[in-house]
């Protein structure tokens, strides 16, 4: 009971601000998402006022996590090693000679 009481006093849209702290991110890993898809657009963008569905954001989140995509946390990291793969190159020893 306390649980659907606390729950009718949720904003259902919510600033960037709030959507992020709710999914335990930086606001940076919120623009992120946000670009590649994997969180919807605002419902609410009246000039500098951008407002999100909170139940919208939950139901993209969990249809993805049902579908077959790599999630984009892990696609970033990917992505991050691809540019920073380095070629090394050994220089061999010398041959020691008595």
């Amino acid at each position: 009971m306390a649980r659907r009481a606390e729950r009718a006093t949720e904003a259902v849209f919510v600033s960037k601000e709030t959507a992020a702290a709710r999914l335990e991110i930086s606001i940076f890993t919120f623009d992120e998402w946000r670009k590649t898809g994997f969180i919807p657009a605002p419902h609410i963008n009246r000039g500098q006022i951008l407002r999100w569905h909170w139940p919208s954001i939950e139901a993209k989140i969990l249809a993805e996590r049902q579908s077959d995509e790599i999630d984009p946390c892990v696609l970033g990291v990917m992505n991050m090693q691809k540019d920073r793969q380095r070629t090394v190159t050994r220089k061999r020893p010398a041959p020691v000679s008595d």
